[in-house]
């Protein structure tokens, strides 16, 4: 799936193919900030307005089936897990939802509320990414901060704030993703690090960006990260660069990372000069 500024979500099956029907999903004219797949099935919109849109994709109607006010401010980004969506905003929050609540149900919306608001970040929140058992999630900010919260057993307890790395980049962060149980975060200053959460340990740098980051995903040992300028480079853990090209001749907005049944192709997207988004056959 593809959000773009003003042309609503475009989604495209078995995209490696040569010829796709993609499915046009033409909310509004309000831009699409961020965007998560909630059981395979349901598709969450972050929106600039600070909206959050679920839709069906399974059914031949484009249709949005839930659309409520989540934030005050721009949804910058979404992460899910078996239970729980979260929702990170520009107000400085981050928004906790049941993911039974967010899946369509007649006459729901005026009811749909957060199971949980965190506060913590003093500027805004750019990026979130569950653990791998969804116990934890990561947040990182424009306050140079990335936050790891307890999120176990969210009915039974309040989430809380586990750990807080202060000032660990020099300009905003604008990615975070798990790799295994450490994590990655990518910066404005073109940077990613690693760390090992349980100590706040910074264990290994990637350098080698000459513009900020804006996006990070992984293939089992490997990082892949994505600058603003268009080039990508892939790392081994160590921090030894393994390839770079320029996957985008101008200025690139995300990078993301999926799995077809057999291979591993790697997405960029570019909403620039045509809204073009271009898919890398990984095989790693």
């Amino acid at each position: 799936a593809v959000g773009h500024h003003s042309d609503g979500i475009w989604i495209y099956s078995q995209p490696w193919r040569f010829q796709t029907n993609p499915i046009h999903l033409q909310g509004s004219d309000v831009a699409v900030c961020s965007l998560a797949w909630l059981h395979h099935v349901f598709l969450v919109a972050g929106l600039s307005n600070g909206s959050l849109c679920v839709w069906k994709t399974f059914e031949s109607s484009s249709d949005c089936c839930h659309w409520f006010k989540a934030h005050e401010k721009a949804v910058m980004g979404l992460g899910v897990s078996d239970k729980l969506v979260a929702s990170v905003s520009e107000d400085f929050t981050i928004g906790l939802w049941l993911s039974e609540t967010l899946r369509p149900a007649p006459a729901l919306d005026a009811g749909i509320s957060p199971l949980s608001i965190l506060h913590g970040h003093t500027s805004g929140v750019t990026s979130c990414a569950f653990s791998l058992d969804g116990n934890y999630l990561a947040t990182g900010s424009k306050d140079l901060a990335l936050f790891l919260w307890d999120v176990r057993d969210p009915l039974q307890k309040t989430p809380s704030l586990l750990r807080s790395l202060l000032f660990c980049h020099q300009d905003w962060i604008s990615s975070c993703a798990w790799i295994g149980t450490m994590l990655l975060s990518g910066s404005n200053d073109g940077t990613v690090c690693l760390w090992d959460m349980t100590t706040s340990e910074c264990v290994q740098k990637f350098l080698g960006h000459q513009s900020p980051i804006c996006g990070i995903t992984t293939e089992k040992d490997h990082v892949i990260s994505m600058g603003r300028d268009g080039l990508l480079i892939t790392w081994n853990l160590q921090g030894v660069e393994e390839t770079r090209f320029l996957a985008h001749p101008s200025q690139t907005n995300h990078c993301t990372g999926f799995r077809d049944p057999c291979k591993r192709f790697l997405g960029t997207v570019l909403q620039k000069c045509g809204s073009v988004f271009k898919v890398w056959d990984w095989g790693m």
